[in-house]
């Protein structure tokens, strides 16, 4: 009511009071005009009855009954709010929620918005209202945590804001997908593809021009491949894979280790590598650090349709016991945190312990670690038909 009808007084207007009590006088302040609280308990009941008369009364009834009041006081009333145009893209209306939320809203909070908003651009530039659907939205999550690296509560900002956003856009008339109300701040438990040790190689052996006007050509992207390559490896965030470029090579039992810095933990690590791996470290590296975080997906999902990611996948996370997930080609559903789920899935699948995983990968928690146990079609049959053999020979315990 204050902002709307700008009976407000600010401190700078306030007048200092001497006030004697007991002897002791002391300084106060009140506001130079004492009739502001007054006049607002005036609009308060006027719209009150006016919604006890209607249970539901037009803007315009309302405007009448708040102009009336302010010239009673006489006071000369607000202008009105000019019509908002109607909205031709999701950019316009994150613009327009700015303008119209903006005065009651914080510094702290236009800027998070502003950062909301460019995280959500930078992974799909031409998105819409229509693509506002729970898989797109917690692929954008999913991206937040991990090739972004936000903490939790920078995660929490921007999830809820987007959340407001897409409440403020369906009370205004705009249709919206269904559920993407199943948008949440909390983790939820993922599926995240990743790449089997065939598809790495190929990644590895992806033709990536360098001289030609075909778009392989382009030398960000034959930076991509040679940083993701290496990623699915060496398992580094892409927040470290600069140290790529200078790499601290040492042989530790006769094997080629990668001394890297882990910046999330502050903890020096010594990654093995396989010849291979090594041959392509030392093989004309860039010349730059890797594409920024969001450009570095887009270039990613291109050399995964160069290097024929074609398999079927599914990415998808779990809310409230339902599964809200898509399937497609693996290309379209990849991005630069597959690299080091791939590293952590197949280590673990090859038998490395999960305490060995975490060092490697540089998790703070062995919980991080332990989501990438995953088991494969072809072990869970055979352990399932050992055991079904030790079942028909006895080999078990009784009871």
């Amino acid at each position: 009511m204050r902002f709307s009808t700008r009976l407000s007084c600010r401190p700078a207007d306030w007048q200092a009071v001497r006030v004697t009590d007991a002897g002791v006088e002391t300084l106060r302040y009140q506001a130079a005009d004492r009739g502001v609280n007054r006049k607002l308990s005036a609009l308060e009941t006027a719209v009150s009855d006016l919604f006890a008369r209607s249970a539901s009364p037009t803007p315009e009834a309302v405007r009448a009954a708040v102009d009336e009041t302010l010239q009673r006081f006489g006071l000369t009333p607000a202008p009105a709010s000019p019509r908002p145009s109607p909205v031709q893209s999701l950019r316009d209306f994150f613009a327009r929620y700015r303008a119209e939320m903006g005065l009651a809203r914080s510094r702290s909070w236009h800027g998070n918005m502003v950062a909301a908003e460019k995280k959500l651009f930078a992974l799909w530039p031409d998105i819409g209202f229509a693509d506002l659907t729970i898989s797109r939205l917690n692929e954008w999550k999913a991206y937040l945590m991990d090739e972004c690296d936000l903490s939790d509560n920078t995660v929490y900002n921007y999830v809820t804001m987007l959340h407001s956003l897409c409440d403020y856009a369906e009370r205004s008339g705009i249709d919206l997908p269904r559920d993407w109300r199943w948008l949440s701040a909390s983790k939820g438990d993922s599926i995240r593809p990743h790449l089997s040790e065939e598809e790495v190689r190929r990644v590895f052996q992806a033709e990536i021009f360098t001289q030609s006007r075909d778009y392989r050509s382009d030398p960000c992207l034959k930076a991509t491949r040679w940083f993701f390559a290496l990623a699915c490896r060496t398992g580094l965030r892409h927040v470290d894979l600069w140290q790529l470029l200078s790499p601290r090579l040492v042989k530790i039992d006769g094997v080629h280790c990668l001394k890297a810095y882990q910046q999330k933990v502050g903890s020096d690590v010594a990654i093995p590598l396989d010849e291979e791996t090594h041959e392509f470290l030392l093989s004309l590296p860039p010349r730059h650090k890797p594409p920024g975080i969001d450009v570095y997906g887009p270039y990613v999902r291109r050399v995964a349709q160069i290097a024929g990611l074609d398999r079927s996948v599914t990415s998808g996370t779990l809310y409230g016991r339902k599964m809200q997930a898509e399937t497609g080609p693996l290309h379209t559903l990849i991005t630069g945190h597959t690299a080091r789920h791939t590293f952590g899935t197949l280590m673990l699948s090859a038998g490395l312990s999960v305490r060995a995983v975490q060092i490697l990968m540089g998790h703070a928690s062995i919980s991080s670690t332990e989501k990438y146990t995953h088991l494969s079609d072809l072990t869970l049959v055979r352990q399932t038909m050992d055991a079904r053999r030790k079942l028909a020979m006895g080999l078990t315990p009784g009871p």
